[in-house]
C-alpha cells in the first residue's frame, strides 16, 4: 500500500467503520499499484469525503447523491481518485 493510501486509511479510521473494496483490494493482493480507491463507510459519505479533501487537498463532488456515492480527486502522488459510498448490502469480513 502506498503512502497516500496508508494516510487515507489512518484518517478514515477516526471517522468510524470503513472498508476498502473492489479493485483496490484485488490490486493490493496482487502486489500491484491501484489507479483508484473504493471506500465503503458506515458514516455520512459527504462528511468523510469532505474531511479527506480538507485534509489532503483536492475536490469533492457527488456521483449519485440519492445513493450516497461521491467522488474525491485528491492532490498528490498515488491513487488520486476515490469513490466513497454507503454499503449497498451486507458487509462481510
Amino acid at each position: 500500500m502506498d503512502e497516500l493510501t496508508q494516510a487515507i486509511a489512518a484518517r478514515i479510521a477516526t471517522r468510524g467503520e470503513a472498508y476498502f473494496v473492489g479493485g483496490c483490494v484485488r490490486d493490493t493482493l496482487r502486489g500491484e499499484e491501484s489507479k483508484d480507491l473504493d471506500l465503503v463507510v458506515r458514516a455520512d459519505p459527504q462528511a468523510v469525503g469532505r474531511s479527506l479533501v480538507d485534509h489532503f487537498g483536492g475536490h469533492f463532488f457527488w456521483l449519485r447523491q440519492e445513493e450516497g456515492v461521491c467522488r474525491l480527486l485528491i492532490s498528490g502522488a498515488g491513487p488520486t481518485r476515490l469513490e466513497v459510498r454507503w454499503p449497498s448490502g451486507a458487509v462481510s469480513r
